[in-house]
């Protein structure tokens, strides 16, 4: 019998991090890549999860940054 088993905290329906968002998650990002300064996110664990709008935000705040990041391999 093939069982179904849900795996993961955004599958489970995990909200966005961030304090003024209640938006359920759809991607999860280490919290050393996002900068405290700019977003102000409600708990301290290593995993920041982001909602479809804060998450394109994040995006394009951090561009330049990922895009040097990739020049260095």
């Amino acid at each position: 019998m093939l069982m179904n088993y849900i795996m993961g905290k955004i599958s489970k329906g995990v909200e966005c991090s961030l304090d003024s968002c209640s938006n359920s998650a759809i991607r999860s990002i280490s919290s050393k890549n996002v900068d405290s300064n700019e977003f102000s996110i409600s708990s301290d664990s290593n995993k920041v999860y982001f909602c479809n709008e804060h998450y394109k935000s994040w995006k394009k705040s951090t561009k330049e940054l990922r895009k040097s990041e990739r020049a260095r391999y």
